[in-house]
């Protein structure tokens, strides 16, 4: 009975021999459904299915340890890899290949690039604006980012992987647009220029020259300012200041002669390479004139006015220098004569004010604000034609309620007037008889400035205050 089991164990053993016995026409395979992955610049997770009926392995080069495998090791069967890839923080796009091998024979290995673009900000549009400018930047981001210009939040209004739309600061300045993400931080190569906006280049003190400058005159040669004149809280001044826009530094300048009187409030302009000072008030007011050769620092006494003023009306056109105090003198305007050193008057129905601001564009005389007879602010201006010895009345500027030259100053850029005041930056259009209220950003303090504290040096408009602070405008 027992021997009769015998036949049916060789059975079941052969059976299951049969069973784990590979079919000889039964080849080794290995195979992946993905060859490639572009990655998210942000880095992320992906995975592949491996199949095969060997035993395998992945090698993930040392060099790219930016991937990583959630299993290096499997055996036959189906198997699903997940692969996860850091966030790229370098300056530059990173590829990789990894491979899928197996120890057996006639198994090729399987390869698998990843290729993945760096997080950054490749570019950014426009260049330069004013505040509340518009600005996309184009590149590769994270979720919710943060932007700042020069380190000054600014406002996100859309944002995706690789756009962000911001609007600039009203306070901000030129410098690095920076954007951050999920402890990412990215830093455009170049600046936004702020435009529209004015930037301090000179602390206050002159450079330890002197304290304060009030109500003094400036004129501009050689690209440099000279300042001076006026009073500080020691008394007259009889120096003046210069400054260089390439060092951005004071540094003294030439002293008036002895028999010339210190005075404030005086009246300047320059022409042909010579500074012109007239009137002006040292207690009583002033009545004599002078010159100021700068290229050889020659001053020369020019004849003297009858009666004298303070903030006379004074500037030059077409290389003839003008000087009158039409509210003392009833609308009379001189002009000098250099051949016979004299004073000639000219007109006798310009309008009779004072202290009224002065540019010349091209071969016309604008003459802004100023006071009235009573002693009023005004709004009106008025252009002066030396070809015709006229005066016409323009457009009032809407936008103040009127000025003395002691409160503003005033100046010419690429053929426009510009003009400070109550901390207001006003420009005007020649040629359409228009002011426009820039409502600039950073706007000096003009209750910290007295009349020519203004100049234009090498296209940039310059404005500094009494005590010295310097500031220059950054244009539309």
């Amino acid at each position: 009975m027992r021997s009769s089991y015998i036949p049916i164990l060789i059975i079941i053993f052969l059976y299951f021999c049969s069973c784990n016995r590979q079919d000889p026409n039964d080849k080794p395979f290995l195979t992946s459904n993905k060859s490639s992955f572009i990655v998210d610049p942000s880095g992320g997770k992906d995975s592949i299915i491996i199949t095969s009926n060997v035993n395998w392995t992945i090698t993930i080069p040392t060099a790219s340890p930016w991937i990583t495998a959630d299993k290096l090791t499997g055996t036959s069967g189906v198997t699903t890899v997940y692969l996860t890839s850091e966030k790229n923080q370098l300056n530059q796009s990173r590829n990789a290949v990894i491979s899928i091998g197996s120890s057996n024979q006639g198994i090729q290995s399987i390869s698998i690039s990843f290729s993945q673009e760096n997080l950054g900000i490749t570019s950014f549009s426009p260049v330069k604006g004013p505040a509340n400018t518009t600005v996309t930047i184009l590149g590769n981001f994270g979720p919710n980012p943060i932007v700042t210009l020069n380190n000054t939040a600014c406002t996100v209004t859309s944002s995706s992987s690789t756009q962000i739309v911001f609007t600039t600061p009203f306070a901000g300045s030129t410098g690095k647009i920076a954007v951050s993400f999920s402890g990412v931080s990215l830093t455009s190569a170049n600046d936004f220029m702020v435009t529209n906006t004015w930037v301090k280049v000179a602390n206050s003190g002159y450079d330890g020259l002197i304290n304060d400058i009030q109500d003094g005159v400036s004129f501009v040669w050689n690209n440099k300012i000279y300042f001076g004149l006026g009073i500080n809280s020691s008394g007259p001044i009889r120096i003046f200041k210069i400054f260089d826009p390439v060092t951005n530094v004071w540094s003294q300048g030439p002293t008036i002669p002895v028999n010339m009187s210190s005075r404030a409030s005086a009246g300047c302009t320059f022409s042909n390479g010579v500074a012109y000072f007239a009137l002006g008030t040292s207690g009583p007011f002033i009545t004599d004139t002078w010159s100021l050769d700068v290229a050889t620092m020659t001053w020369k006494q020019l004849p003297s006015f009858t009666s004298g003023s303070i903030w006379p009306i004074c500037f030059e056109v077409n290389n003839t220098v003008y000087v009158g105090q039409p509210r003392y003198e009833l609308g009379v305007i001189k002009k000098y004569l250099p051949s016979s050193n004299t004073w000639q008057n000219v007109t006798s129905n310009f309008p009779q004010i004072q202290g009224a601001l002065c540019f010349t564009i091209g071969s016309l005389t604008y003459v802004a604000g100023g006071l009235s007879p009573t002693g009023f602010g005004l709004k009106t201006n008025y252009k002066f034609d030396p070809n015709t010895n006229s005066v016409t009345q323009l457009s009032d500027n809407p936008s103040f309620f009127g000025l003395s030259q002691s409160s503003g100053s005033c100046g010419v850029l690429n053929g426009k007037g510009y003009v400070i005041y109550l901390q207001h930056f006003y420009q005007y259009d020649p040629a359409t008889d228009t002011w426009l209220d820039l409502n600039s950003t950073g706007t000096p303090n003009t209750n910290n400035m007295s009349a020519h504290e203004l100049a234009v040096v090498n296209n940039t408009i310059y404005a500094w205050q009494r005590d010295g602070t310097v500031f220059k405008y950054v244009p539309l």
